[in-house]
Parts: C-alpha cells; sequence; structure tokens
C-alpha cells in the first residue's frame, strides 16, 4: 500500500472505532435505563389519596343527582371542575345543567341553589360554588 493509501485506511478505522464506542455508549445506557426502575407519577401515598378523592367527587355527584330528581330536575348534566390549592383546600365547581331551570329564571334557581347548598363535602377545607348552564 501506498502511504495515502495507508492514511485512508487508518482515518477510516478510527472513525469506525469511534462510532463503535458511541453506539456502545448509547445501548449501554439504554440497558441501564431499563434495569434501572423510575418513578413515572406521584408515589403511590399520593394515587391512593387521588382516588379517594375520586371517589369522594363521584360520591357527592351521585347525592346532588339524587337531591335535583327530588325537586324534578330528573336527567341534569353535572359537570365537576376543581381546583387545588398549594395549602391543599379544593374549590369545587359545579355546573348544572337543565332546560327546566334555565326557562324557570333566576328566582327558581336561587331557591334549587338553597335547597341543595346543605349538601357537604366530606372533607375539611373544601368549598363549593354552584352555577346554572343555559
Amino acid at each position: 500500500m501506498r502511504y495515502k493509501e495507508w492514511e485512508q485506511y487508518e482515518a477510516a478505522r478510527g472513525l469506525e472505532k469511534k462510532v463503535g464506542r458511541v453506539l456502545f455508549t448509547v445501548l449501554f445506557i439504554c440497558l441501564l435505563l431499563a434495569l434501572v426502575p423510575m418513578k413515572v407519577s406521584g408515589s403511590s401515598i399520593e394515587a391512593a389519596e387521588e382516588m379517594s378523592y375520586y371517589d369522594l367527587e363521584r360520591c357527592f355527584l351521585e347525592v346532588l343527582d339524587m337531591r335535583l330528581r327530588e325537586y324534578g330536575y330528573a336527567d341534569s348534566g353535572l359537570t365537576l371542575n376543581s381546583i387545588i390549592y398549594a395549602d391543599g383546600s379544593r374549590c369545587y365547581y359545579i355546573k348544572i345543567h337543565h332546560a327546566r331551570i334555565t326557562d324557570a329564571g333566576a328566582g327558581a334557581w336561587e331557591d334549587l341553589k338553597l335547597q341543595i347548598a346543605d349538601i357537604p363535602f366530606p372533607i375539611e377545607n373544601c368549598s363549593v360554588i354552584y352555577e346554572i348552564v343555559p
């Protein structure tokens, strides 16, 4: 081999070695990540707490639905949104969808709001705000 060919051969071998090292490093990192357990979301305690809040919210909506049925507003649409503040307190916004409530006017809505306002949310530091959606 001539000198130039030898230089090209050595340069190609050097490049192959660098690519091999990079490939080996990437595969090694992928293997380590596959073997090391990762925390995907919050702790199991936080997940259990969120599930308990979810269950309480569902129960609250069921009681509210039963109360609305008692007052003649069967099949009302209920939407629950919540805000969780930094101190852990929560505020629930309940939107009620029903054509008869909307058609009855503001006076009927105020009366109904008084009749359902006594339904407590079973957790401390929670407030509930009701809203009628036309």
